[in-house]
């Protein structure tokens, strides 16, 4: 019995220690894992309304450049019309979305380019995407403008433009 305890106390102790409880540091060293995402186009329900925008003048499209929309009734389209009426120095057409099931984006930015573009990429954490891109260097301005509506059951907050 003698030469059995000083192994099973042994053994018990061995148990022991592969059995006791790890307690987290309190300063646990963060691991950063850098993630490489490339924004692709999604395909979106967006109805394009371009035709808000017919008959504008260069200079109503400045008025609007730098700003950014979300639409959701017919009076804040209104105010918008007025802006560039004014600058236009003319009366605008002003057809009007179904403002019942859809919600309009209107988005303009002005550069030095021979031509500039707005696209839509996708929606994430509530903000649809735009890609915004230039061609050439040209000597004189161009406005890129975004002009869309989403069914009211797409919830956005914002916009947030991301160059190209």
């Amino acid at each position: 019995m003698q030469r059995r305890f000083p192994w099973i106390l042994l053994s018990l102790c061995i148990l022991g220690c592969n059995l006791s409880q790890q307690v987290p540091s309190s300063d646990p060293t963060p691991t950063v894992h850098p993630l490489q995402v490339a924004l692709e186009p999604t395909r979106l329900p967006i109805i394009s309304e371009l035709n808000l925008l017919e008959g504008v003048c260069f200079a109503g499209l400045q008025t609007l450049a730098g700003q950014q929309w979300l639409v959701d009734d017919a009076a804040v389209l209104e105010a918008i019309f007025q802006m560039m009426e004014t600058s236009c120095g003319e009366p605008l057409p002003r057809p009007v979305p179904d403002f019942a099931a859809l919600r309009v984006v209107l988005v303009a930015r002005e550069v030095r380019a021979c031509d500039a573009h707005l696209r839509a990429w996708g929606i994430e954490y509530g903000e649809l995407v735009l890609e915004f891109g230039t061609t050439g260097t040209c000597p004189y301005e161009v406005v890129a403008v975004f002009a869309g509506s989403l069914p009211r059951a797409v919830q956005i907050t914002g916009v947030r433009i991301v160059d190209s």
